[in-house]
């Protein structure tokens, strides 16, 4: 009986050290988070491009339609700010994460890698038409 009070004791410590470390401000110095990403769990993994059901230009759609907000944490300074969506805007446009109280780092990044991507389709795809457009004009004002 004690080896099992001992162990959810023990469970319990280490579950409120991992809510206080979620909820306490980041130590000074260069973040240590990793965010575990690795096709160890192919089953799992599902590539993400326009083909394959996920449109990068609706995902920046969305991008530019989310509220942008400034805020400090309770436990902050009232000079500190924060700049970014409430997570529950977050959840409502793109449906990632498992609550709307938080936003998961790796969701945001894969966010903004996906606009990015598309943002960089559009440049190049305005690129290809500008040149065909200046051929064309370069054309059009050579003499016959």
């Amino acid at each position: 009986m004690n080896k099992l009070i001992t162990s959810a004791r023990s469970r319990a410590a280490r579950a409120l050290t991992s809510a206080a470390q979620t909820l306490a401000p980041a130590p000074a110095g260069p973040p240590r988070r990793h965010v575990p990403s690795d096709r160890v769990n192919p089953d799992t993994v599902a590539p993400v491009a326009p083909a394959e059901g996920v449109d990068g230009f609706e995902i920046l759609d969305k991008v530019v339609a989310l509220p942008i907000s400034t805020w400090r944490y309770q436990w902050e300074p009232a000079g500190v700010r924060h700049l970014g969506p409430m997570s529950q805007d977050w959840k409502a446009a793109f449906d990632l994460g498992d609550t709307d109280r938080s936003i998961s780092n790796v969701d945001g990044h894969g966010v903004a890698l996906v606009s990015i991507q598309a943002l960089h389709r559009l440049i190049i795809e305005l690129r290809d038409e500008t040149t065909a457009l200046r051929a064309e004009v370069t054309e059009l004002r050579e003499p016959r």
